[in-house]
């Protein structure tokens, strides 16, 4: 090779090799898995508002809480918008979550919603009632009927996916639900039996992350929760914008929207700060009372489960 040849060609590889050695690396995946409960509603906001910080991760829309655990069983989730019963189930299946934010805390969100000629839950011996095969569902049915002093063998269970909630109303004489189709099925005349009022601080949605996947997505993370944080607290101001975007997401309308929060506390930065901290934080008891009432019910059997860690470490970064 002539030596000019030889120069050109050893500045080349030089060069191919100082920029290889200098690109940033390919990002992990970081995907969220979520279905359209309103309380989740403020992260995909977030996402509309933030798109720079947005796109280093990529929300999933679902069409159940169920699917989102499947995601995060098979590996195809790295996250997923959960409530705290449904990530104590996972951990009771061996996979180890990390809870880096509090969503909402729901006060009626859930519920159990009647025909009008059901005047009570105990009316409802002997009847239909229509439950999602979910552990929130499960949770929910069980405390109402021992609040009416009823077993599940005095109703007909009939088993219905969230997204066939309308249509098995009007098969069954009751129906477990939560938003945005509590407020669908009140519309058609339903009225609440019981709901998450009656069992407070029960039924708690998180962003759990899995542990094997946390690592290489702290950083980013740390600008998720920064972003989320800053867009809850600015959904009470008067934005029209915020109230569509939130609305388009839940299926609602902005009527059906404000009704669905009134049944839902979303923390603030600070408020979440002070559930997840202590030892024990009211997180971690929290943990400890769900985790009895689902063994006591035999949702949950592994004694030795890998019990969900509690990082406030990225709120503690929220400007």
């Amino acid at each position: 090779m002539p030596l000019l040849n030889q120069r050109l060609f050893a500045a080349v590889v030089f060069v191919l090799y100082i920029t290889s050695s200098c690109a940033p690396e390919h990002a992990p995946p970081f995907r969220v898995g979520l279905n359209n409960w309103p309380g989740y509603a403020p992260l995909y906001l977030s996402s509309v508002l933030n798109p720079a910080s947005a796109s280093d991760f990529q929300l999933i829309p679902m069409a159940s809480s169920a699917d989102v655990m499947h995601g995060i069983r098979s590996g195809t989730l790295e996250a997923g918008a959960l409530t705290l019963d449904e990530v104590i189930t996972l951990a009771n299946d061996g996979i180890e979550l990390r809870i880096v934010l509090i969503f909402d805390i729901s006060m009626g969100g859930d519920a159990i919603l009647g025909k009008p000629f059901v005047e009570s839950l105990a009316d409802l011996r002997n009847r239909t009632v229509a439950v999602e095969n979910s552990t929130v569902s499960a949770l929910v049915l069980r405390r109402a009927m021992e609040t009416a002093q009823l077993s599940e063998n005095d109703i007909e269970l009939m088993y219905c996916p969230l997204q066939n909630h309308l249509t098995c109303f009007n098969e069954a004489d009751a129906i477990v639900t939560f938003e945005p189709m509590k407020s669908k099925i009140q519309n058609l005349g339903a009225h609440i039996l019981f709901d998450s009022r009656e069992m407070p601080n029960e039924i708690l949605d998180v962003l759990a992350v899995t542990e094997s996947a946390y690592p290489a997505l702290s950083t980013t993370i740390n600008a998720m929760v920064a972003d989320y944080y800053q867009t809850v607290a600015s959904i009470n101001s008067d934005n029209n914008f915020a109230h569509a975007t939130l609305a388009e997401f839940t299926g609602l309308t902005i009527d059906e929207l404000d009704r669905a929060y009134e049944g839902i506390e979303l923390p603030t930065a600070w408020q979440a700060k002070n559930l997840m901290s202590g030892q024990p934080s009211p997180l971690s008891r929290l943990i400890d009372h769900t985790t009895e009432v689902l063994r006591d019910q035999g949702l949950v059997r592994n004694d030795h489960m890998a019990r969900p860690i509690i990082d406030h470490s990225h709120i503690d970064a929220t400007p």
